[in-house]
């Protein structure tokens, strides 16, 4: 169900449309891609801190499942879906609530709460802003569809907020097995659940990191937030060359489903364990 604000808005804010903006707000549509949110979840994890690498993936993971949950019920189509002259790009999936928007909002809260620097507020409600503009530019969400997509990211946080400490107690009492065990029951419960393509994509990503990070518990992992600031940006710099190349030699195998899921299954792996091996062979890291 449309209203004459959707459309409204959609036209008015594609009647600046030129070369150069769509050119301009493609790029920006890179931000919204999974590439871009494996690189930068892996780039924490490497560069910063483990445990925040840890965490990050989980909640982005159990933001992507919600935002399909939503997707599936209200099954609004796209608008491109409706006058194909708004698509500037095309896109799979419903619409209602944005997911770009979701996401965006949630890891600026994110930022806003940890950042602690005068730059975490412009930096994060400028990206917001931008990204989600991009969205109804490139034709793909309606503005309510951003509205919502707002509204459920910042429920997300405050849910994420209030909870992370009675997590943290309830791992801190469970041993590696038993946490091994939650890490690989709950996407198979969701495999069986849910039925959409980006959602057992994420399944067996996870299967796969749970996988990695039983593996690793048996070695101590360093914390790169304790090393020096160019040293934290050399290992973000190689997990992400790590992921690129990796993602790269995955693409030179057939492309059918089963693989596609066991290649993310691998990716998982990377994350969790090849990742931290390979970076200790590259810097020479002692482990104790």
């Amino acid at each position: 169900m449309l209203s004459s604000f959707d459309l409204d808005v959609l036209r008015f804010i594609q009647s600046f449309r030129t070369p150069a903006l769509d050119s301009f707000f493609k790029c920006i549509d890179y931000f919204d891609s999974n590439y871009f949110y494996l690189a930068l979840i892996v780039a924490l994890w490497q560069g910063y801190s483990r445990r925040a690498g840890v965490w990050l993936f989980y909640i982005l993971s159990m933001n992507t499942f919600i935002n399909i949950a939503f997707k599936t019920f209200f099954a609004r189509e796209r608008p491109f879906h409706l006058d194909p002259s708004l698509g500037v790009i095309s896109a799979g999936g419903y619409s209602l609530p944005s997911g770009a928007a979701q996401v965006y909002m949630l890891l600026s809260c994110l930022l806003i709460a940890h950042w602690k620097s005068r730059w975490r507020w412009p930096v994060a409600l400028g990206t917001l802003f931008l990204v989600s503009l991009s969205r109804v530019y490139l034709g793909v969400h309606y503005p309510t569809d951003i509205l919502a997509g707002w509204f459920v990211g910042f429920l997300l946080f405050l849910l994420i907020y209030s909870i992370t400490p009675a997590i943290n107690r309830l791992l801190e009492r469970l041993n590696r097995f038993q946490l091994f065990l939650i890490s690989e029951a709950i996407p198979i419960f969701l495999l069986l659940v849910q039925y959409s393509a980006s959602g057992t994509r994420l399944c067996f990503t996870l299967i796969g990191v749970g996988l990695g990070l039983f593996i690793g518990s048996t070695v101590q992992q360093e914390e790169s937030s304790l090393l020096k600031p160019i040293e934290r940006v050399l290992r973000a710099v190689w997990g992400i060359f790590g992921l690129l190349l990796f993602l790269n030699i995955i693409r030179l195998f057939p492309a059918s489903n089963g693989y596609i899921y066991f290649s993310h299954f691998l990716i998982g792996i990377w994350f969790s364990l090849l990742a931290d091996f390979f970076k200790r062979l590259l810097f020479k890291i002692q482990i104790v």
